[in-house]
């Protein structure tokens, strides 16, 4: 009998063991979808993966189910209730789309997001302080006064055209951001809806003679449309403005914006407190503290605005 008990004891031992080996070496499940493959989310996407390697959650600790949803909705959907049905610990949404989507479809699990314009605006969180839910994460939100500050700095600007799309929460509410200092920045705004892509040239055409500089917003619409739009401005010698980096390469003159690389390793920073145990609705949402200058002087010189030396000496980035 006592032999009978030292071999039960022994076995129940190497289970035991054996089932705290493999509980050690279950990984964290992530799911992060992506509202498109545009540039500025792939940035973001490396700033969150190199983030997590950085901190100790490399892919030997985490899989990552990463997905793009190709700026379609039903899609963002379906990535989410595979996310459910995979039963990850944690979803990271990039763009407010994405977000907007895994926000709705998930109540629990928690959901961080990055390049988010205002996802109060958005209704994916109540306050900037505290979400009041299961979402946490970084806004791409730059004060609008400092780019009207900014295009100043190169041309007169009285009369803004902004180009945006109804219906597209981001771009809607660029364009209300900047309709509400319209009085203290002295501006007039003349807001051009684009509701197709392939409308890009009679939309930027419309504005022609009606305004000082164009202000892009970081709709997909309005993305598929940019070269028609910057054409036709450089063309007709009007500057163009964004609030993303990435718009300098397809022909914007002038991008003043938080680097979406480091907005994703702030996203990932929430992220991993949430994995160590805080809850979503403790940790604030966050925007960058400072912002880059990005000049395409290739499209200045083209368009025949001089870029003065002291916005050249400020800027981050110079296309020539």
């Amino acid at each position: 009998m006592l032999k009978q008990g030292i071999v039960v004891v022994v076995v129940l031992a190497i289970c035991l063991g054996l089932c705290s080996i493999a509980l050690a070496q279950e990984k964290i499940k992530i799911g992060i979808v992506l509202t498109s493959n545009a540039s500025h989310y792939l940035d973001t996407q490396k700033g969150i993966l190199d983030q997590f390697e950085k901190s100790g959650y490399g892919k030997d600790k985490v899989d990552f189910n990463i997905q793009f949803a190709e700026n379609n909705k039903d899609k963002m959907l379906a990535i989410v209730n595979e996310f459910q049905a995979n039963k990850v610990n944690l979803i990271i949404a990039v763009g407010t789309p994405a977000a907007i989507v895994a926000s709705q479809a998930e109540k629990n699990i928690p959901v961080v997001f990055s390049l988010v314009f205002d996802p109060i605006s958005s209704k994916i969180a109540k306050d900037w302080g505290s979400s009041g839910n299961n979402t946490t994460g970084t806004s791409t939100m730059v004060d609008m006064a400092a780019i009207i500050n900014a295009m100043r700095k190169i041309t007169k600007v009285v009369r803004l055209g902004v180009i945006y799309t109804e219906g597209e929460a981001n771009t809607t509410q660029q364009l209300a951001a900047l309709q509400k200092i319209q009085e203290t920045s002295k501006i007039t705004v003349i807001a051009a809806n684009l509701a197709k892509a392939e409308d890009g040239t009679a939309v930027a055409n419309s504005l022609i003679g009606k305004v000082d500089a164009i202000f892009i917003t970081g709709g997909t619409t309005v993305t598929k449309a940019l070269t028609d739009i910057t054409t036709v401005a450089k063309n007709n010698k009007i500057m163009t403005v964004a609030h993303m980096a990435d718009r300098a390469k397809q022909g914007v003159l002038l991008c003043v914006s938080s680097s979406s690389y480091m907005l994703g390793q702030l996203s990932t920073k929430k992220a991993i407190q949430i994995l160590n145990g805080k809850s979503p609705a403790e940790l604030p949402i966050e925007l960058l503290k400072q912002y880059d200058i990005t000049i395409n002087n290739a499209i200045a010189k083209a368009s025949d605005i001089k870029v003065p030396a002291s916005m050249l000496s400020i800027a981050k980035n110079i296309i020539e």
